[in-house]
């Protein structure tokens, strides 16, 4: 995929659509400019919401910092899978590098229901809510917390998994039950463990992928958010006939994990370490990028940077914005862009 080049005082680009198979990403090359102080959004020949967003990237990469969400389906179909999750972390945390990290674990269990912590933060199994590098045993304290201990004593789980649901849930209690864990200055990302998800609501609707970003956007306009899943992937038919009749396509999780440039795992892998591992690069070279709040029309997209760097260059893929390499720190970057 090729990769636009920034002028010195010129950051509008026209995108050429291409879809690609089995790939959020776009090919684009640029076809005009103008000052940077005069940025207008081009006719796209139909009605569209103007937006503009402004981002700060204020971390050094060595000590960016990143908290990690990980929702974990504590349905009864669900043991085995959360046995799996557990010995990746090792290799999860070593491929994080230099980054500042912490983790959560909530559950996808928004019930009312003796379960239903409705993204509350779970207790871990040392008793605290926030596990990290200085948190002692910390491998140990992590795999006895993912391996849910919920059973049926007042009530089942839930099994209306809402995954989604979780991440909404659990940046409005950011002031009490889970205040902590959303520090200044770092990025979100979300791990979703799940078979299911609101694709298959069962009672009320569902809360939809771009209603989660705008969700956390509201909450932390300057926080980027990444998410991933593992999941049944769309389409993977030889999965899917493996967790029927209980499990069901990740729809909702894998269009999210589009929009905010994350990666999918898939739930029937004998072993999550690879994921993981995965994920954690992934999130590594998220530093060089910024997802917007809302799906933007690629011809519409136009960056101002500041202070200018020539070896600095981008590219769109669904609602995230990814740069060529880390911007400078103090590199402020407003985004102009249409939506529908």
């Amino acid at each position: 995929m090729n990769s636009a080049s920034l002028s010195s005082k010129a950051v509008l680009y026209t995108f050429l659509v291409t879809l690609l198979s089995a790939c959020s990403g776009v090919s684009f090359t640029p076809t005009a400019q103008s000052s940077e102080d005069n940025l207008q959004l081009p006719d796209t020949g139909a009605p569209y919401i103007s937006k503009q967003e402004s981002f700060a990237f204020n971390n050094a990469p060595a000590f960016s910092k990143v908290d990690i969400l990980f929702v974990i389906d504590n349905s009864g179909s669900m043991k085995n899978k959360q046995e799996k999750l557990a010995p990746g972390l090792s290799d999860f945390i070593y491929s994080l590098g230099n980054i500042n990290w912490q983790i959560g674990i909530t559950t996808t269990d928004t019930s009312n229901g003796v379960h239903g912590v409705k993204g509350a933060l779970v207790p871990l199994s040392n008793g605290q809510k926030i596990l990290s590098a200085g948190t002692t045993n910390y491998e140990n304290v992590f795999k006895q917390s993912v391996v849910r201990s919920d059973d049926c004593n007042g009530g089942c789980p839930s099994s209306d998994e809402r995954p989604l649901q979780a991440i909404v849930n659990a940046v409005e209690k950011r002031h009490n039950q889970n205040a902590g864990f959303f520090r200044e200055g770092s990025d979100l990302a979300v791990v979703i463990l799940s078979d299911e998800d609101e694709m298959y609501a069962l009672s009320s609707p569902p809360v939809k992928p771009s209603a989660v970003v705008q969700s956390v956007k509201s909450a932390f306009p300057n926080k980027k958010l990444t998410v991933y899943g593992i999941i049944t992937k769309p389409g993977d038919m030889d999965c899917f006939a493996q967790v029927t009749p209980d499990g069901k396509y990740g729809t909702y999780t894998a269009e999210l994990a589009q929009m905010t440039g994350g990666l999918l795992g898939s739930i029937c892998d004998t072993n999550y370490s690879g994921t993981l591992t995965s994920i954690g690069g992934n999130l590594v070279g998220g530093l060089a990028s910024l997802t917007l709040s809302s799906p933007p029309i690629p011809s519409s997209v136009q960056l101002d940077i500041k202070p200018f760097d020539p070896g600095l260059s981008w590219r769109l893929m669904g609602n995230t914005v990814q740069f060529n390499k880390q911007p400078n720190q103090g590199t402020r970057v407003i985004v102009r862009y249409g939506a529908r």
